[in-house]
């Protein structure tokens, strides 16, 4: 409860453009590591919301369309996209950084609590975050295409660890009322 299917697609394509560009431009592998790891987590998690979100479920069909779509997108970028253009990776990275917690920020908002977020996992994306732009301007240099995007995204989890404690009385008692529908 409280998770927006688009916020872990959105998560997918901003993982996957992270990965892809370190990739593709030859960065040190430790400048997009870590989002190599949160992209396989990220895969997980969107199995994990198809196969648990119920309020409502995700159709087969859209599963379908987003598997097709990730292929595709996959086979692009690592055969049709021209290195002139790898920028528009990162680029692409603040409309899906949006999607995926600008989203969630607005579905806990309109349910007014977190639901099964974690403050631990909220605060490691954002100190993740302030630290990536260290690492980037030390071992990348200023590459603004990738720094932009860690900046917006420290102001997105800030927001996201703000409502947690906004949030935190409510997410106690939805999470309460659930334990007690489970029991019965």
């Amino acid at each position: 409860a409280g998770f927006a299917a688009s916020s872990v697609y959105g998560e997918l394509i901003m993982y996957s453009n992270s990965v892809n560009y370190g990739i593709l431009r030859g960065n040190p592998f430790t400048s997009f590591g870590e989002n190599a790891a949160v992209l396989i987590q990220t895969i997980v998690m969107v199995v994990l919301v198809w196969k648990y979100k119920d309020d409502p479920p995700i159709p087969g069909a859209m599963r379908l369309v987003v598997v097709v779509f990730y292929i595709l997108y996959l086979v692009y970028v690592h055969t049709f996209l021209v290195p002139d253009y790898y920028y528009l990776l990162m680029a692409a990275n603040w409309p899906a950084l949006m999607l995926a917690k600008g989203s969630q920020i607005l579905e806990t908002n309109r349910v007014k609590h977190t639901g099964g977020q974690s403050v631990i996992t909220i605060t490691m994306n954002l100190v993740g975050s302030m630290i990536r732009i260290v690492t980037t301007i030390v071992e990348i240099g200023w590459d603004l295409a990738l720094l932009s995007g860690y900046i917006f995204s420290v102001v997105l989890n800030a927001t996201m660890l703000a409502q947690y404690f906004i949030y935190k009385k409510n997410t106690t008692k939805f999470l309460e009322e659930l334990k007690q529908k489970k029991k019965k």
